[in-house]
């Protein structure tokens, strides 16, 4: 049975046996009162994390399969013939020419009568107003002139002494061997250094000296 001791906890006690009859059980006595719950422990620390674990190896690239064969080329079919040339066409026919014109009277006419000849003469003429000392250009020779002789002469007294000179411009020689003075009386010469002027050339009258006022100087060179 139960026992309760001061303290309100209850014990059990097994009753002796005496031989006496057994009288109604008492009740169930009531409960003690609860303890006191007690306080939540501290929580432990929580573990390391463990060391990560190693990765494993990468596999290995597969090998590439074997590429196939290349299918044989197809044989090239053969040339078609060239077709015939055409027929070339006839030629046409040559025109038939015309006819011809009739020809036209002869004129006749009366030939004139033939010119006089030339003498073949030419002179070339220095006409000076009171000569001076220096040079008198003259006419360029268009053609060959063969020298025959050179004529001069005075107006008034004095004298004029001169030459001549040939040749293109900027290159001239002396024409006459001696120099040839001119006084009122007609005086003239016919050696010369060279006995033609060619074509082309220019003539100059050279004066070198003046006497007294002559007034006015005359030169012709003659030639054919």
């Amino acid at each position: 049975m139960l026992k309760t001791d001061g303290t309100g906890v209850a014990t059990w006690v097994t009753p002796l046996s005496i031989g006496l009859t057994s009288g109604t059980s008492g009740g169930v006595g009531a409960g003690g009162t609860s303890g006191t719950s007690g306080g939540n422990g501290t929580s432990g620390t929580s573990g390391n994390t463990g060391a990560g674990g190693t990765s494993g190896t990468s596999g290995g690239i597969g090998a590439g399969g074997t590429s196939g064969t290349n299918g044989v080329n197809g044989t090239s079919g053969t040339s078609g013939n060239t077709g015939a040339g055409g027929t070339s066409g006839t030629s046409g026919g040559i025109g038939a020419g015309g006819t011809s014109g009739t020809a036209g009277t002869s004129g006749s006419g009366t030939s004139g009568s033939s010119g006089k000849s030339g003498s073949g003469d030419r002179t070339y003429t220095w006409t000076i107003a009171n000569p001076s000392t220096g040079d008198v250009l003259g006419p360029r020779i268009n053609s060959t002139l063969t020298l025959t002789n050179c004529y001069t002469y005075t107006m008034s007294a004095t004298n004029v002494v001169f030459n001549i000179y040939y040749g293109v411009v900027g290159s001239t020689s002396t024409l006459l061997t001696s120099d040839l003075t001119g006084t009122t009386t007609e005086s003239s010469t016919t050696i010369f250094n060279t006995s033609t002027i060619s074509s082309g050339s220019w003539i100059v009258l050279h004066v070198i000296s003046v006497s007294g006022t002559p007034g006015q100087l005359v030169v012709s060179l003659c030639g054919t």
